[in-house]
């Protein structure tokens, strides 16, 4: 009976990770240019600047569209819906979707500061994946980055996980069935 369930949970969930919200990326003229910027950028920003970078348009329409390059899904959760992209109705009423965060993966994204990629660079996770299970968890409970002595950043468990976020969402599927066919 608990593998029924299980087996019926897991359907659910492979079916979230597959739905792709039929949303158009509207992008203004003032969008094009920002990422025309972003493109022809041949010289990182200084990781001074990171602040002033971090509140530009640039970056909040790099961060859209990241978000819309992902499907509106969280890389660490493919499950979860991104933004106000969850579908209505249906089996998707229970669903989960929220806010979300761009996150650097490694010391060597914020080189590249204004010329990131997504998924060399960055990643795109859900507030709950990006504070407590990246910085927190993974992080040994230093949730800063300059906190982190002991092991520095990203130390093996936030590369694994890098590693997983960049993962096809085929392989996260097959990884997820095994693991509650097998009771891990």
């Amino acid at each position: 009976m608990l593998k029924n369930y299980l087996f019926k949970k897991s359907i659910f969930i492979i079916k979230l990770m597959f739905y792709i919200p039929k949303k158009d990326l509207y992008l203004s003229n003032e969008d094009r240019h920002n990422i025309y910027l972003h493109k022809s950028r041949t010289v990182a920003i200084t990781y001074l600047d990171k602040a002033n970078y971090m509140r530009s348009k640039e970056w909040k329409t790099m961060q859209k569209l990241w978000l819309h390059q992902k499907g509106y899904r969280c890389q660490m959760f493919p499950f979860l819906f991104l933004g106000q992209h969850k579908p209505k109705g249906g089996w998707y009423d229970n669903a989960v979707n929220g806010r979300y965060a761009v996150h650097h993966i490694s010391t060597n994204a914020y080189r590249n500061l204004g010329m990131e990629a997504i998924d060399r660079d960055v990643i795109v996770l859900s507030k709950f994946a990006h504070k407590w299970v990246y910085h927190y968890l993974l992080s040994f409970g230093q949730i800063r980055v300059r906190d982190q002595k002991l092991i520095k950043f990203p130390n093996p468990l936030q590369m694994a996980m890098n590693l997983w976020c960049k993962l096809n969402k085929w392989v996260k599927a097959i990884v997820f069935i095994v693991l509650l066919t097998y009771g891990i």
